[in-house]
């Protein structure tokens, strides 16, 4: 049975990982809202691409129901921190089934 491969980028980012300190300031924060849900991918262009969704702090943890889109940012580590670079899928309105919730 052939063995799983393992991309010596990832391996490396993992390793580095467990054996530094906590990042502090890293990840992605935007002032007025809730970030949740990142997930990162290592782009063509050397970078680190994060997509969250996002939603409004003031309408609360729950308004991710009502209120998310999903935002892209950058960075050039995997920890951050990101760059943010806009909503990449926004709410699209009511009159679609997930208009209101991009998640």
């Amino acid at each position: 049975m052939p063995s799983p491969h393992r991309c010596e980028r990832s391996t490396h980012i993992a390793h580095r990982m467990r054996n530094s300190e906590a990042v502090l300031h890293g990840g992605l924060q935007l002032s007025g809202y809730f970030v949740w849900g990142g997930s990162v991918v290592y782009g063509e262009d050397g970078r680190y691409h994060m997509f969250a969704s996002r939603w409004p702090a003031v309408l609360g943890g729950s308004a991710w129901v009502t209120s998310s889109e999903v935002v892209h940012a950058s960075a050039s580590r995997p920890e951050g921190p990101f760059d943010f670079h806009g909503p990449a899928l926004p709410r699209r309105g009511s009159e679609f089934w997930d208009g209101m919730s991009t998640h």
